[in-house]
């Protein structure tokens, strides 16, 4: 049962999947979008689903969980290597 301040991610993901109904309605010209919402879908799922899903029950608990992995940092380094980023050093920590 989810708290006021947090969201369950099972509910979450259900809502996503309403997302992707909608835009099933609009047709192919959002079908990318739809794909895209799709694979988001099945990555919460497996975090959910997955040994360490005690980190994943709700969506602050997900978000704090990727935002403290070191792969965000990796990723991130990839996709600005030019950037200035000061506060990125403190996420590898």
């Amino acid at each position: 049962m989810a708290t006021p301040n947090k969201i369950h991610l099972p509910c979450y993901i259900q809502g996503f999947r309403e997302i992707v109904k909608f835009l099933a309605v609009l047709g192919t010209l959002l079908s990318f979008a739809s794909r895209d919402v799709d694979q988001k879908i099945e990555i919460m799922e497996e975090h959910f689903n997955s040994p360490y899903s005690s980190q994943y029950m709700f969506l602050g608990d997900m978000i704090r969980q990727e935002v403290s992995s070191v792969n965000l940092v990796v990723m991130v380094t990839v996709l600005y290597p030019d950037q200035s980023l000061p506060g990125l050093q403190r996420l590898a920590y």
